[in-house]
């Protein structure tokens, strides 16, 4: 559900008496819940957050925040623990133990399927427990009992016995380093022993089973009501789902914001005469909160010049034509009850926002290309305890390949730089045509072929994050500049997300650095998330990438089309 970034539709705070009803509910779902492990998840004192977002397949969910961390998620009629909380209530949910080695094949968006389901075969019939169909459960390894994912069973626990270790177990709903879980910032997987039961637990599965029972949220109850609808102000009660303010107003409430802001900040001693197209470029814009992106076109307003007009109406400035087209400011009424009164509703966010900003600041990840063992190859690598998808690294490769060498005595006693290939090399690396009496290789054709065989893949570890493995290719950022209606040119900038790069603070920069309007859209040929920048911005925005986020020249494609401007004659 959260591999892709998700669109945020409405974000409010709880009040005391919602945050006490949110912490009976996850009681009242996740019994037994011991209330040391509750109170340290849900403590009253913290800020909470209620989300509603739609995910990029286009399904609607509620998130809970308590600060910044993701604790319970609502999909359908059941509420999901997220990994987060999991680590520090294991109980409360049953899990499935899996290998270390099916975390990547998760991270890639597979599904647990039961031949990866570690079980005690012994218990026959109750090997997978007593669960019903769509019951929400966990996964961890045999190593860790921490989470690396949240779903729900596919099937019955006596289905999954029936199966006879085919087909899937569990739908994987939520899993270590998606979207949501990258909500928390750099919190790493812990290790943790074995689970143990806590005091008063149930005995087996099935009475944990029933204790989830009860884990639907009815959209007709009060209780889910009282979280579908929150009061955002205490004179305001507003429809989370269907806010009644528009996008449109929306807009006009942060233009006028980053305005009055501008006045009060940057411009509070502005030379005058201003030219309207600069004060705009130079105040307006750097005065809009980080989280979000101003683009006048979307307000009612539309052009700058009406803004600035109606803002001369109430008096705030003076507008002056200069010349034909040209517009400057030429004075300002500081006085004015519209900047005496002003309270910028944005600070509070925007000084977390550079808090975090301190705190996290963008490090590249650290990528590394590895090829996994096929069928092909397998019976070179086996002998070295290396199984079919075990991922290694070129050097890797060469080691195991040196190795088996040496031990069958293979290297040509007279040219050192030949390899005679027995029947294992031979059947692994050469087409039938090629076999004869005496097959033989050069070391660097050997490995090169080896390589072929095998099948490409690259890991990507991000600071503080475990690493993640990916098949195929590493595709590099793309930016490319595209012609729309009135033959006006946009820049595209597609593949951030795989650098978990945020893509509304890539906007923000493009949008201050070169004054022009910024969204993010959906690309049509399914490559994910783009940033959409008016004009032809490659150069600014490969800069950026290069120097500010310190991403290497061969992760970016289509920096080469960057135009820079002709140098002006003195």
């Amino acid at each position: 559900m959260f591999a892709k970034p998700f669109r945020v539709k409405s974000k409010t705070q709880l009040k005391t008496s919602d945050k006490k009803k949110l912490k009976s509910d996850i009681e009242k779902n996740f019994a037994p819940i011991a209330e040391d492990e509750l109170n340290s998840v849900v403590n009253i004192k913290d800020e909470f957050t209620l989300m509603k977002i739609e995910t990029a397949e286009g399904q609607i969910c509620t998130i809970y925040l308590v600060g910044k961390n993701p604790i319970v998620f609502i999909y359908g009629d059941k509420m999901y623990p997220t990994i987060y909380f999991l680590w520090q209530a294991p109980n409360i949910l049953p899990s499935f133990a899996t290998f270390e080695d099916v975390l990547p094949r998760i991270a890639n968006g597979a599904d647990l399927m039961l031949p990866g389901v570690v079980v005690d075969h012994t218990l026959g019939v109750r090997a997978y427990g007593k669960l019903p169909k769509d019951t929400p459960v966990y996964v961890n390894t045999t190593v860790n009992s921490a989470a690396i994912a949240v779903g729900k069973t596919w099937l019955s626990s006596e289905d999954m016995y029936m199966a006879a270790r085919k087909g899937k177990a569990v739908e994987i709903l939520h899993y270590l380093g998606d979207c949501l879980h990258q909500l928390s910032g750099k919190i790493s997987r812990p290790n943790l022993q074995p689970l143990t039961k806590l005091e008063g637990a149930p005995t087996d599965v099935a009475e944990v089973a029933n204790n989830l029972n009860n884990i639907h949220v009815d959209a007709t109850t009060p209780e889910a009501s009282e979280y579908s609808d929150v009061e955002v102000k205490e004179s305001a009660k507003e429809e989370v789902e269907e806010p009644k303010v528009t996008p449109q107003e929306e807009v006009d409430t942060l233009l006028k914001y980053c305005f009055v802001k501008s006045l009060k900040t940057t411009a509070k001693k502005l030379d005058l005469p201003c030219l309207t197209n600069v004060f705009y470029a130079n105040h307006i814009l750097p005065a809009c909160p980080k989280s979000k992106s101003l683009d006048i076109k979307k307000s009612s307003f539309k052009k700058l010049s009406k803004f600035l007009a109606f803002m001369q109406e109430q008096g705030v400035i003076g507008v002056k034509e200069q010349s034909k087209g040209v517009e400057a400011i030429t004075e300002i009424n500081y006085g004015h009850e519209i900047l005496r009164g002003f309270k910028e509703e944005f600070l509070e966010e925007e000084e977390e926002e550079d808090a975090d900003e301190e705190e996290e600041r963008y490090e590249a990840p650290a990528v590394t290309d590895v090829y996994c063992v096929t069928a092909a190859v397998l019976p070179i690598f086996r002998q070295y305890r290396h199984e079919k998808g075990v991922a290694l690294t070129s050097g890797q490769v060469k080691q195991v390949l040196t190795e088996y060498i040496k031990s069958h005595d293979l290297q040509h006693p007279e040219q050192k730089s030949v390899v005679r290939l027995d029947q294992s090399l031979s059947n692994a690396l050469l087409e039938q045509k090629e076999k004869n009496e005496n097959p033989a290789l050069t070391w660097e054709r050997l490995m090169q072929r080896c390589l072929n065989k095998m099948s490409k893949a690259y890991c990507i570890s991000f600071p503080g994050q475990e690493p993640v493995l990916k098949k195929g290719e590493l595709k590099p950022i793309e930016l490319s500049v595209a012609t729309r209606s009135g033959n006006k040119k946009v820049t595209l900038v597609s593949g951030l997300d795989t650098f978990g790069i945020n893509l509304t603070e890539f906007a923000h920069k493009c949008q201050v650095g070169v004054a022009a309007s910024t969204t993010i859209v959906t690309s049509p040929d399914k490559k994910g998330p783009q940033v959409l920048v008016q004009g032809n911005q490659v150069a600014f925005a490969s800069k950026l990438l290069f120097d500010e986020y310190k991403l290497q020249k061969k992760y970016v494609k289509g920096a080469e089309g960057a135009v820079t401007k002709p140098r002006k004659k003195k």
